[in-house]
């Protein structure tokens, strides 16, 4: 769980359990609330330091099936 940024610069706090391209071709997360409420957001969404965040983790393979992507 950790607090994720969008654009806007709102806060959610929420673990992002995997990331998939759509049928639009657009990167999207599937993330869950702390209530264990789970949604999609499009990842182009959110803040560039946390588009990054998720690139590197799909880049080293650790996100495909994950349980949570945390700050380093």
């Amino acid at each position: 769980m950790r607090a994720w940024t969008d654009h806007n610069g709102r806060n959610l706090q929420a673990s992002l359990i995997s990331a998939f391209k759509n049928s639009d071709g657009v990167f999207e997360g599937i993330f869950e609330k702390p209530n264990g409420e789970t949604f999609s957001y499009v990842i182009g969404k959110l803040s560039s330091d946390d588009v990054e965040l998720v690139k590197r983790a799909l880049k080293h393979n650790e996100l495909n099936e994950a349980q949570s992507v945390q700050k380093p």
